[in-house]
């Protein structure tokens, strides 16, 4: 579950000071937002403010399964809050750090994050092969008509190594394999020497 707190007791909006039998107080609960059949503990989520006013409205967070969900924050009542899964993953592959958001256009983004865990001893020895993904999702649509992608709705990109003229090993991805109507892109990670995505990713831009 994410959970949500009070931390200014006043709103946004008017500065009016909650709390005294009026609304919440700072350090009140908000809302405990549940994931459905969700596996294991969120990753630490990534917030994203769509219409730039200084209030969150939908945060981004995967789990331990290899899912990713959007927590949609919008709107004054915290029971219309909810979780939606954008994309279905496998416990092989699990989320273990923050998502970056990347802003297409007005109402969409790409959700970028990678896999693997170094959590538990029995990490340290894994070589299941991991991979980064970047998923599209369009805030437009309520939950009912979103459906989850997998990994068979994505467009796969490779990566490669070449030698520069100083001798250092570069890794250059491919740049062809056009996205279409698909639902995003993935990138498998190194076959058998156990790489991983254990941090958020950095976008330039």
């Amino acid at each position: 579950a994410l959970y949500v707190y009070e931390m200014l007791g006043k709103e946004v909006g008017t500065g009016d000071k909650r709390g005294n039998g009026t609304g919440k107080a700072p350090g009140d609960l908000l809302k405990k937002i549940e994931v459905q059949d969700g596996v294991g503990g969120l990753s630490t989520p990534t917030l994203v403010d769509t219409d730039f006013d200084g209030v969150i409205d939908v945060a981004y967070a995967g789990d331990r399964g290899g899912n990713m969900y959007r927590f949609d924050l919008r709107g004054e009542k915290p029971d219309n809050w909810k979780a939606v899964k954008i994309f279905t993953g496998s416990p092989s592959k699990p989320i273990t750090s923050a998502p970056a958001v990347s802003r297409r256009r007005a109402n969409e983004y790409v959700v970028i994050f990678g896999t693997g865990s170094d959590v538990y001893q029995d990490d340290v020895g894994d070589k299941t092969r991991q991979a980064v993904y970047g998923i599209y999702d369009d805030l437009s649509l309520t939950g009912k008509e979103v459906t989850a992608a997998t990994s068979g709705d994505l467009v796969e990109q490779t990566l490669s190594e070449t030698i520069d003229a100083s001798g250092k090993t570069l890794r250059e991805i491919t740049s062809d394999n056009q996205i279409g109507d698909k639902k995003g892109w993935m990138v498998k990670l190194g076959e058998k020497d156990g790489e991983r995505v254990v941090v958020k990713p950095t976008m330039i831009l």
